[in-house]
């Protein structure tokens, strides 16, 4: 799998020497911020272009952005959500809005809500779509949501068990669980050649971090496939330095931080 600090480093230079002419000869820097809020990666690009093109390097950051946003490719392109069992039966259209303001939530300049979500995906170009079925195997109700991106696709599935309804993840990156978040629930998810000491090594970084584990779960994989996928619930936040960090480690894949 292609290493995507590298691709991006690539993209930002070729970015650069497309913006700069030939013989700026700039050599941007790609590095963590010092603060995870301030985002994943930080690059002096904008002020060394700002010299060379006469321009103000907010100006730059602008057009970098979206000459980046264009080379890496696009985002998603299309959510559709699926109902299996009784809940197929009902109408489902606020749970098909919530998970597609879940979906556009954090990647928009608008406050996303039930309201202005179908709109904001128009908007994107973003098709969605909703399935049903009154059958669900090995549940009573099942709720699958998948999104697309070009030809990636992912997708992740849950239910609500027992007399007070508590959520179970069943299904994400390809691989099952059942694993019960409590409400606010905080995630951490892995992917990972499976080979002993990653869960171990999971719970030390986050040890070290000061982040506590309440629960941890194993994706069931099919045979002769050597990628797993952990999930980790948490007390708390799992910064997204603390997750990128166990993501650059060996034998490790990619890394996502969730709060349900």
């Amino acid at each position: 799998m292609p290493d995507p600090v590298c691709k991006l480093s690539e993209v930002l230079a070729a970015a650069c020497s497309e913006m700069g002419g030939e013989g700026s000869a700039v050599a941007p820097a790609l590095e963590r911020p010092r603060k995870a809020e301030q985002g994943d990666y930080s690059t002096n690009a904008a002020m060394l272009l700002a010299p060379v093109l006469g321009e103000a390097p907010r100006a730059i950051a602008q057009r970098l952005g979206a000459t980046l946003a264009q080379n890496l490719g696009a985002g998603v392109d299309r959510v559709e959500v699926e109902y299996f069992g009784r809940i197929a039966e009902r109408d489902t259209r606020m749970l098909t809005l919530a998970a597609l303001r879940g979906v556009l939530g954090g990647h928009c300049e608008e406050d996303v809500n039930l309201v202005n979500a179908p709109s904001l995906a128009e908007e994107r170009g973003i098709a969605v779509s909703e399935r049903s079925e009154s059958v669900a195997r090995d549940f009573t109700d099942l709720v699958r949501v998948s999104i697309g991106s070009g030809e990636d696709r992912y997708r992740v599935a849950g239910t609500a068990l027992g007399r007070q309804a508590r959520p179970h993840l069943l299904e994400a990156w390809g691989q099952h669980f059942n694993l019960q978040l409590d409400e606010g629930a905080h995630m951490a998810l892995f992917r990972y050649h499976d080979l002993p000491g990653m869960m171990g090594h999971v719970g030390t970084v986050l040890g070290e971090r000061g982040v506590n584990i309440s629960s941890a779960a194993v994706g069931r994989q099919a045979a002769g496939d050597d990628v797993a996928v952990m999930v980790v619930t948490t007390d708390s936040p799992v910064p997204r330095d603390v997750v990128a960090e166990i993501a650059r480690s060996d034998g490790f894949l990619a890394g996502r931080a969730v709060t349900v």
